[in-house]
């Protein structure tokens, strides 16, 4: 299952987050967040369907080409209420009691990521037990580092169970809080819903990008510099000509210099202290180039005028920036794009009408913008939409009768909205073949 998928779809082809190491491929605190934020969605999915996973760890969460994570391994996974399940033996070349897998006469699960009440009594472990362990993913995705140390498989079950939880370091204060709240050692102390952890985890993901703009020098926990590859390589791994602003370390005269290097940059990431105008003025000849990442970055609206000379876009990131409806105006020449992400943007309404010039538009984020019922009229052109988030805006009942024109929309989020259960099943009969996540 995914943030916005069920059990049983189709795992696409793709990395694990155990994968995303401090010491292999760091992840942005940005992205830490909001990848948990994709697992909270799966797990409330299930949860609604009175599926408990478990086991939820980053070797069970795919990360996919397309960005999206799928939740694996539903091995452990119990209906509430249900009979205790069978142990399960250790895979043929795994030592019995490894950390990493479920073993014959142990309890059931991930020791590093396992709740407390988990390893006394697996049978009568709910659904609280995967907000403890979503906790426990998000610290890796931050540091790299399970949250508690131990040689052995019992000392790590005492450490869950009695040493006092970690404080996560160079992170805003609110998003430690939440941490702690994940993994408080009893279960009524945590969240008693992935919605209560979600919709402060998304808080947390707005104060993350603010904090990472007011510390550049150390607003991302394992930021990762510049590291372009050659033509050969992006040809092999099948990678877009893209650039990636994070907002670290490179002033414009070093960016003016990497780009002479090399005008295509092939799959690199790099990074600048604070993506100036002067900075986007550099990428004005860069025709080629098909995915701009701009992420939390601190461009503003005069910057995005040197970007039309961008012809071939096809993914534009502004997600977390201070761009509003005057600067999207001036994006009106991407006529390529085709995956475009506004989250938690200053974007309105009124840039809705602008967005229908965007005909081959196949996924969209507006998650966390000021948009409305009557803007989504403007929707109705985009009739190769296949994703679509609307998640925490002011959406209602009333604005969901405008999406009926998008028969190719696969998906469409709508949690933290005000739409309600009605709203929903008037919208199934509408487009009986998008998922839908409330």
């Amino acid at each position: 299952m995914s943030g916005r998928s069920l059990p049983g779809d189709a795992v696409r082809r793709g990395e694990r987050l155990v994968e995303h190491r401090p010491q292999t491929r760091t992840v942005s605190l940005v992205k830490a967040i909001e990848l948990a934020i994709q697992i909270g969605k799966g797990l409330q999915h299930a949860h609604h369907k009175g599926i408990v996973h478990r086991d939820i760890k980053p070797a069970n969460v795919l990360l996919d080409m397309h960005g999206t994570l799928k939740i694996l391994d539903m091995g452990l996974a119990r209906f509430e209420q249900s009979a205790a399940p069978t142990l399960r033996p250790a895979p043929e070349g795994v030592a019995a009691g490894s950390g990493d897998v479920t073993t014959t006469g142990s309890v059931e699960g991930t020791v590093d990521y396992m709740s407390p009440e988990q390893a006394m009594d697996a049978a009568n472990s709910d659904h609280r037990s995967d907000i403890y362990s979503l906790g426990c993913t998000l610290h890796f995705l931050l540091t790299g580092q399970p949250v508690y140390g131990g040689e052995n498989f019992i000392q790590k079950l005492i450490a869950h169970r009695e040493a006092p939880a970690p404080s996560l370091t160079n992170v805003p204060a609110k998003l430690n809080a939440t941490f702690q709240r994940m993994i408080a050692k009893k279960p009524d102390e945590r969240y008693q819903r992935v919605e209560q952890a979600m919709r402060d985890l998304h808080r947390c993901l707005q104060a993350a990008h603010a904090w990472v703009k007011a510390r550049p020098a150390a607003g991302a926990v394992g930021s990762q510099g510049l590291s372009p590859r050659g033509p050969a390589s992006a040809a092999k791994k099948g990678l877009e000509e893209t650039l990636v602003l994070s907002g670290v370390s490179f002033g414009s005269a070093r960016l003016r210099q990497l780009l002479n290097e090399d005008s295509s940059i092939n799959a690199g990431k790099l990074s600048v202290k604070k993506v100036t105008a002067a900075d986007l003025a550099e990428l004005a000849g860069m025709s080629n180039l098909q995915a701009l990442d701009l992420e939390g970055t601190a461009v503003t609206d005069a910057g995005l005028a040197y970007l039309t000379g961008l012809s071939n876009l096809r993914r534009l990131d502004l997600s977390g920036t201070s761009v509003t409806d005057a600067g999207f105006e001036q994006l009106q020449s991407f006529a390529s794009l085709r995956r475009l992400f506004l989250a938690d943007t200053a974007i309105t309404d009124a840039s809705l009408p602008h967005l229908a010039r965007f005909t081959h538009l196949d996924r969209l984020s507006l998650r966390g913008t000021d948009v409305g019922d009557s803007g989504l009229v403007h929707l109705a052109k985009l009739r190769q939409l296949a994703s679509l988030d609307l998640s925490y805006t002011r959406i209602t009942d009333n604005g969901l009768a405008h999406l009926k024109q998008l028969s190719a929309l696969e998906e469409i989020d709508l949690s933290g909205t005000r739409v309600t259960s009605a709203g929903v099943r008037a919208l199934v009969r509408l487009l009986p073949k998008t998922e839908i996540t409330l």
